[in-house]
């Protein structure tokens, strides 16, 4: 669909050309006619050309900035889109983190004491071509690699995930890692995508407990050194996955979760994300974060594996087979076993 700056440009430059058809007018008339269009044209030209569809600027909350009690009132009236700028105190403070995991705010950015100018920086960063890479198991033995549930009964988590692996597959340019590599690991995969020649912004959705990250061939990383790495050749990069904010040690201007994130609305996000980038004139930081903050939501408050207990009898014998309900992400650390 044209615009209407389009159109009104296809208009002038049609009155332009039809002076050649137009012999009945005085010469000085055309030629004042053909001035008033070629400066219309050029004032067109000069308007800057926004997008319908540009995100307005994310609004930082910082809490790094006055006491633990102002900090916990900005957090609880927190807005789903707001970033919360963080630094090592409050990384370090529990009460804080807890009053961060139960906020609306999908998103923080870790920044030093009183100085937002490194995260300014980052959301005014161009995404370029965005490259996404999801490491997340499809079958059982990856499920057991990562999460820690025994083979034998993680054949509903791998149904759940590869259902969920084909909704990813949708995202253009995207890279599924479930399965191992005869001679690389996949940590190793990921750290050379990381800083590859490709500028855009890179997008990585695994499995993160305590701030490290477990890949189905049971290899690791830290949510630490992927933006280690990013940093290192100046590249955005988000880690989509649970609770990052409760990483270690992880370099300022680097993005993390507030919360469990549920793994389908992580699909819908990135392929918001898609959709929302390609109406947007040169897209930052700051419009991805906010296109994906508005499909993102965190997993139920009791996330972790949930156990079904099913009670059955075969031969006079009582089984118990332990049914995981899996989710993609942890409460606490618990997805261990």
């Amino acid at each position: 669909m044209l615009r209407p700056n389009r159109i009104l440009a296809v208009i002038l430059i049609a009155c332009l050309l039809s002076g050649s058809v137009l012999g009945g007018q005085a010469p000085t008339v055309e030629d004042q006619r053909k001035q008033r269009c070629i400066k219309l044209l050029e004032s067109l030209d000069s308007r800057p050309q926004s997008s319908v569809s540009r995100v307005q600027s994310v609004p930082f909350i910082d809490l790094t900035r006055g006491t633990n009690q102002q900090a916990v009132a900005k957090i609880q009236s927190a807005q789903k889109g707001d970033i919360l700028l963080l630094d090592d105190d409050v990384l370090r403070n529990s009460d804080l983190l807890k009053a961060i995991k139960a906020s609306s705010a999908i998103f923080s950015i870790k920044s030093p004491s009183a100085d937002s100018t490194q995260a300014k920086a980052l959301l005014e960063s161009p995404i370029g071509q965005a490259q996404t890479i999801i490491a997340l198991p499809i079958d059982a033995h990856g499920v057991n690699k990562v999460f820690g549930t025994p083979e034998a009964i993680a054949t509903g988590q791998a149904k759940y995930l590869a259902n969920q692996a084909t909704r990813f597959k949708m995202l253009h340019g995207s890279q599924l890692l479930a399965v191992p590599e005869l001679g690389r690991t996949i940590a190793k995969k990921i750290s050379e995508a990381a800083i590859a020649s490709n500028t855009g912004m890179f997008i990585l959705v695994a499995h993160n407990i305590g701030g490290s990250l477990v890949f189905p061939d049971g290899s690791r990383t830290s949510v630490s050194d992927i933006y280690r790495l990013l940093q290192s050749t100046g590249r955005p990069g988000l880690v989509l996955s649970c609770d990052t904010v409760h990483s270690d040690s992880v370099q300022s201007a680097s993005v993390l979760t507030n919360a469990p994130l549920d793994i389908r609305s992580i699909a819908d996000a990135l392929l918001a994300l898609q959709n929302g980038m390609g109406t947007i004139q040169h897209p930052v930081v700051a419009d991805a974060l906010t296109v994906v903050s508005n499909s993102l939501y965190s997993a139920p408050p009791d996330v972790g594996p949930r156990v079904k207990i099913i009670a059955f009898a075969a031969g006079g014998v009582l089984f118990l087979l332990a049914g995981i309900y899996f989710w993609e992400c942890d409460r606490q650390q618990s997805c261990r076993g």
